[in-house]
């Protein structure tokens, strides 16, 4: 694993849920890219425990925050239905989200 630390849009409104007394947030962010091909990278997010509260509770669609935490490559067997018989190894890039930082304060 590696530490990192980016900047991303919170693309639509955090969602919460709870799994065993366990709070979940669900959202998705986008990663703003200024290399050629791909203008951003958009990662699909879950946070949990007291930081999923502390999302939901200040963040909205459309803020700016900056993400740190842990990012490493996950590999998975995937098995399709009965209909097609093969097994597929996938990758994906997990990032495990330890602190969210504002981009900017909103004094009210």
């Amino acid at each position: 694993m590696n530490k990192c630390i980016f900047t991303a849009q919170i693309v639509t409104s955090p969602k919460i849920f709870y799994l065993d007394k366990i709070a979940l947030l669900q959202m998705i962010l986008v990663i703003p890219n200024n290399k050629k091909g791909l203008s951003s990278y958009t990662l699909s997010s879950i946070v949990k425990g007291e930081l999923a509260k502390d999302l939901f509770n200040t963040y909205q669609k459309n803020d700016f925050i900056i993400v740190e935490g842990f990012i490493s490559i996950k590999k998975y067997q995937v098995k399709y239905n009965h209909l097609k018989k093969f097994n597929d190894r996938i990758k994906f890039l997990r990032i495990k989200i330890n602190q969210i930082h504002p981009t900017s304060l909103k004094i009210k």
